[in-house]
């Protein structure tokens, strides 16, 4: 080891980029904890075929053409899957919004226009960060493998 230091003094360590966008995102998630609690109870209610049942048919009616989704819900552990999980929700929005509003229970849980633009801001700030994640854990032809080339 004290070679390779003698020989190449130049070379310092370098943390995995992806890790460390992911200790960033993290932190960020933190301070959106009320808006994705809410988000995730969305998720965790369409879960259930029941209340699925329910949005299907507020989707249809709002995007006829369109297949109806569910919202993925997160893995708190994990910022992407937040960032996917809000990503889908601010998609359908208004078919949220309406889901809240017509099914039973989840009238608390009826997200404001505040809450929806820290979405919407967040998910902007978010989707480099993911679309970078992506690019430095790409299997073949890693970022890395082709910047050292």
């Amino acid at each position: 080891m004290d070679w390779w230091q003698i020989e190449q003094p130049q070379i310092i360590r370098v943390r995995c980029a992806a890790h460390v966008i992911n200790l960033v995102c993290q932190e960020g998630v933190k301070e959106l904890q009320d808006t994705t609690t809410v988000v995730r109870e969305y998720a965790k209610t369409l879960g259930h075929d029941k209340a699925f049942s329910h949005f299907q048919k507020i989707q249809k009616k709002q995007r006829p053409k369109r297949e109806a989704i569910r919202v993925p819900l997160d893995v708190t552990t994990r910022w992407n899957s937040t960032y996917m999980m809000l990503n889908v929700a601010l998609t359908f929005r208004s078919s949220l919004d309406e889901f809240s509003r017509t099914y039973r229970n989840m009238d608390e849980y009826q997200m404001n226009d505040f809450q929806w633009d820290e979405v919407e801001m967040f998910v902007s700030l978010l989707k480099p960060l993911y679309e970078a994640t992506l690019e430095l854990s790409r299997k073949k032809n890693p970022l890395c493998r082709r910047s050292f080339q």
